[in-house]
């Protein structure tokens, strides 16, 4: 597609309304025509007028992830917790590349994060090379509790997490892997540092001292269909027959 000019339709809460600044007017933002060479901002508004948000869309061209290298993160838009992205060097108007995910916006939902180095993931500045990831196992207290989810686990995948559905489904709001370009991936390597848990908890938070806490990485390759990409989740990550 043509970046220059696209007209994209949004779904929004009946009664909401989504409004777009051109050349300093606010106009209808639904179907508009805009070039999204840049981003391109959009303004919805709640049915009553009372609330609105802006958010910030782009459309960037599937790419292959080839190196990461965790030095570009930013707080969320409401400044509780960290996100990772990518910078394509070769494109100048739109460099930024989201194809990095956690399962934050779900601790956020428990209160127990009071400031974004409280939350399962967050950034940390000894890294090998640079800043890397921490990722650390939290308390969800009595949210946590009261749902029957005590704890929440460091994690950061590419792809996709929907807060949204992190309540009822929590594993399919986690949906693995991106749709991208150029070719199989071959190899995937990094560097990792690990240390258990004092202590190892049931689903109810029970002790179990003679289970001992491990850490999880892994790498999916799995087959997609090109005119309708399909995510795995978390019920189907590991199990899934589309997993080459």
């Amino acid at each position: 597609s043509d970046r220059s000019a696209l007209a994209p339709k949004f779904y929004l809460t009946p009664g909401a309304t989504i409004r777009a600044t051109v050349d300093g007017v606010e106009v209808p933002g639904n179907g508009l025509v805009r070039d999204f060479v840049s981003p391109q901002q959009y303004v919805v508004h709640s049915e009553d007028g009372n609330w609105h948000k802006t958010y910030t869309v782009a459309f960037n061209y599937p790419k292959p992830i080839t190196t990461c290298s965790f030095e570009h993160f930013a707080l969320e838009s409401t400044g509780r917790y960290y996100q990772w992205f990518e910078i394509d060097e070769l494109d100048e108007q739109n460099p930024r590349r989201d194809c990095w995910s956690t399962g934050n916006a779900g601790f956020a939902l428990t209160g127990m994060g009071k400031q974004p180095s409280d939350y399962p993931s967050a950034p940390y500045e000894v890294g090998v090379r640079g800043n890397c990831v921490k990722l650390v196992t939290r308390d969800t207290g009595s949210f946590g509790e009261g749902t029957h989810m005590p704890i929440a686990a460091g994690n950061l995948f590419i792809g996709e997490f929907r807060a949204s559905q992190a309540m009822l489904f929590p594993r399919k709001a986690t949906r693995f892997g991106l749709q991208l370009a150029g070719g199989e991936p071959i190899w995937f390597s990094g560097f990792y540092k690990y240390t258990a848990g004092e202590v190892f908890t049931d689903g109810k938070k029970n002790v179990c001292p003679e289970r001992h806490d491990t850490c999880d990485i892994y790498a999916v390759l799995y087959e997609v269909d090109p005119a309708k990409f399909e995510a795995l989740n978390g019920d189907n990550v590991l199990s899934s027959s589309r997993i080459v």
